[in-house]
């Protein structure tokens, strides 16, 4: 493993991710909320992501060398729609941001491949967490980035990138524990054995696979979570 790049908005697990594998060059693009000067115009994605595409087609391999990038989980602001005009901003928001990610994952495949490849991880939440506590998720963007993630580890595979999901329960971070402990009770045979996940262990199972060279996987969703997840290996 020659770098790391991590991609998102900071976060418990982004942070954690940093201080594991602080032994080894890390670099960060935070995504913030205005595109950096200079992007191209005309992006869909050029209010809050273009600037990672722009990042990452004018990555300097030789100045700092990278062969495995993360994608962080995306933050969610939007309430639910009330009207007709709410669902259309809403349509168009979710629109925007799969081709933004699309593009993001399509400029990353194309880094690693010129480069002798290396692995792609994007990292979605589990979405069974919202039928218990009120967090902000989103279905239609979580399953949008799995499938497109799916789609593309076969197109990618056979230059050497291997792309994969990591399915993540951290939302419970962001929740109170009273909150999720009186829901989980009600899960019966499940409420025994569900319980959050600390950022720092998720961390530490993502650099575990980073680090594999020879890593036998590629196009699926890994679930990370104790008791009940959406996905199963």
């Amino acid at each position: 493993m020659n770098g790391v790049l991590l991609i998102g908005e900071p976060d418990s697990l982004m942070d954690a991710l940093r201080a594991k594998l602080s032994g080894l060059p890390v670099a960060v693009h935070e995504l913030g909320d205005h595109a950096p000067a200079g992007a191209p115009a005309g992006r869909p994605d050029g209010d809050r992501q273009g600037s990672a595409v722009v990042a990452l087609d004018a990555w300097d391999m030789s100045a700092a060398p990278i062969d495995r990038i993360v994608f962080g989980p995306v933050a969610i602001e939007h309430d639910l729609p009330r009207t007709a005009d709410d669902i259309d901003r809403l349509a168009l928001s979710h629109e925007t941001a799969i081709l933004s990610f699309l593009m993001q994952l399509q400029a990353a495949g194309r880094l690693l491949a010129r480069h002798r490849g290396g692995q792609i991880w994007v990292i979605t939440p589990d979405q069974s967490a919202r039928y218990l506590v009120p967090i902000a998720t989103s279905p239609i963007d979580t399953m949008a980035r799995r499938a497109a993630v799916k789609s593309f580890a076969r197109e990618i595979r056979r230059m050497d990138v291997l792309v994969n999901c990591l399915e993540v329960q951290l939302e419970f971070d962001r929740v109170p524990e009273d909150q999720w402990r009186t829901p989980r009770n009600r899960t019966n045979v499940y409420a025994s054995r569900f319980r959050k996940s600390p950022a720092t262990s998720v961390a530490g199972f993502l650099c575990g696979l980073l680090a594999q060279a020879d890593l036998p996987m590629s196009g699926l969703v890994v679930p990370v979570g104790i008791g009940l997840t959406e996905q199963n290996i």
